[in-house]
């Protein structure tokens, strides 16, 4: 199993919200697929949540406050490919709603696991995929 370290509120919405896409300048998975941990940073998307409203309309489900340096979630790790490879000008149609259309690569996430909060590993984060340490390896494959 691997993980990624995605900064929140992404790292919620991949797990609780359907981001089914994360975008990333270069494909930093390879020929990886399978299980994926979906770690959240300990810094966030500061502009990001500040485009969420203080007062969130019922609809929202997002919490106003975020969980750091844990692991959130698995998903399944299904495709990479490049934004062009989706893109298509004439729509403004891409892969999904999450994807970015422009000289980025799209990470296709499927089948969200979430674990709940009082069983969420703490360990730090890395950049591109990394292997989680083994004193929480068997935790995420019961999730997996």
């Amino acid at each position: 199993m691997r993980a990624i370290t995605v900064r929140q509120p992404w790292a919620w919405q991949i797990i609780h919200q359907g981001k089914d896409v994360e975008n990333r300048t270069r494909n930093i998975a390879g020929k990886y697929r399978g299980p994926l941990a979906i770690h959240a940073a300990l810094k966030p998307d500061r502009e990001a949540l500040a485009r969420l409203p203080m007062r969130a309309p019922e609809w929202v489900t997002a919490p106003r406050i975020f969980d750091y340096g844990v692991i959130l979630g698995v998903v399944d790790l299904v495709d990479v490919h490049d934004s062009t490879a989706c893109y298509r000008s004439t729509d403004s149609y891409c892969c999904s709603e999450w994807a970015e259309p422009w000289d980025v690569q799209h990470l296709v996430l499927a089948n969200p696991r979430p674990i709940p909060i009082s069983e969420q590993p703490r360990c730090r984060g890395q950049l591109g995929l990394w292997t989680p340490p083994a004193s929480i390896l068997d935790q995420l494959k019961a999730v997996s």
